[in-house]
């Protein structure tokens, strides 16, 4: 009986890669901010200035709309009184990250990431004659 064999290592990449392109892509927000350490400080901060201003427009949006909404029953506003308590979560979180960019208190170099990668990731040793 011939039998075939799939690899299916490609398969899964191309899922995941698709996945991670559309997170990216639709947002993506918390996924960028774990690699700002690709970027210098200062770019990172400029990046999360952006995005403080970006969601504070989008905070001011939601109030008027819950202000223009007063006729309507509080269980139809829960999604948008939601909204914008993440927003102004973020907007708490991204005004402090970017106050410690800005007084130094947050900072990276690349020479600090080499040594705390080396600090934190454990060394492979070479298997001696000895090891059975």
């Amino acid at each position: 009986m011939n039998s075939i064999v799939l690899d299916t290592v490609p398969i899964w990449t191309l899922i995941l890669g698709v996945g991670v392109f559309l997170y990216v892509l639709l947002d993506g927000f918390d996924l960028g901010v774990g690699m700002l350490f690709g970027l210098a400080p200062d770019d990172a901060r400029e990046k999360l200035q952006k995005r403080a201003e970006t969601r504070s427009a989008e905070l001011e949006e939601t109030d008027r709309q819950l202000a223009a909404s007063p006729h309507i029953p509080r269980l139809f506003l829960l999604e948008e009184e939601y909204r914008r308590a993440v927003l102004v979560a973020e907007l708490d979180w991204l005004g402090a990250v970017i106050d410690d960019l800005r007084a130094g208190r947050l900072t990276w170099s690349e020479q600090w990431l080499l040594e705390t990668w080396q600090r934190l990731m454990p060394q492979e040793t070479e298997p001696n004659d000895t090891d059975n």
